[in-house]
């Protein structure tokens, strides 16, 4: 894996992104509280957390990314606060810290038969099971806000996102001590997206 101190391989694409390829979600209650920056509040309570694990296959880049986050709202505005995230390849680090205000680090996805192991340069972040064998498909058209920081200020980015959704069981069989909480195994939630296309645009940034 990169340093940061590191030159970055190639050029960085600007945005918007657009990214196509495979990904599962999952809602999961905490076994303690997760923190949010001052400004934001936490949407549906302070032990939720969402998961999300994405396979970029086509389009502006292709990599695989995890992202560990929690619903929050700053008035009006709901989104999903990035407490952390990991990614493959090192274009996307740098741009997701430069561009989004996303705390990208880089690891290793170990897939197999069945789930993913993911390693950063600590070792084990996660290891997630996932069973995607009976998907029934829907069409759907939504947006789908992250939250990151810019300077101090909220990176707030709407991807446009075109999926085919079904169901999935996507579980936690480990998980880091270095992370602040730890996650129930089974979701309350989850699902899986057999097939997307997103579009990800220059975040709209707003004072803290």
């Amino acid at each position: 894996m990169s340093s940061a101190t590191e030159p970055i391989p190639g050029v960085i694409p600007p945005p918007p992104w657009r990214l196509g390829g495979r990904a599962w979600i999952g809602l999961f209650r905490a076994d303690g509280r997760v923190s949010v920056p001052t400004g934001l509040r936490p949407l549906f309570g302070s032990r939720w957390v969402v998961i999300i694990l994405a396979r970029y296959l086509t389009g502006t880049l292709r990599y695989d990314e995890l992202i560990v986050g929690t619903p929050v709202r700053r008035g009006f505005r709901v989104g999903v606060w990035v407490a952390d995230i990991w990614v493959s390849l090192e274009r996307s680090r740098h741009a997701g810290r430069s561009i989004w205000g996303l705390p990208k680090e880089l690891a290793e996805f170990r897939w197999h038969e069945g789930g993913v192991r993911v390693h950063d340069r600590s070792g084990l972040v996660a290891a997630l099971q996932l069973d995607d064998g009976h998907l029934r498909h829907l069409p759907v058209c939504v947006p789908a806000a992250g939250v990151g920081q810019l300077g101090g200020d909220w990176a707030w980015t709407t991807a446009r996102v075109r999926a085919s959704l079904g169901t999935t069981r996507l579980t936690i069989a480990d998980w880091s001590d270095r992370l602040p909480f730890r996650p129930r195994a089974r979701p309350v939630l989850s699902a899986a997206v057999r097939s997307f296309r997103m579009t990800v645009p220059t975040p709209r940034v707003i004072a803290a």
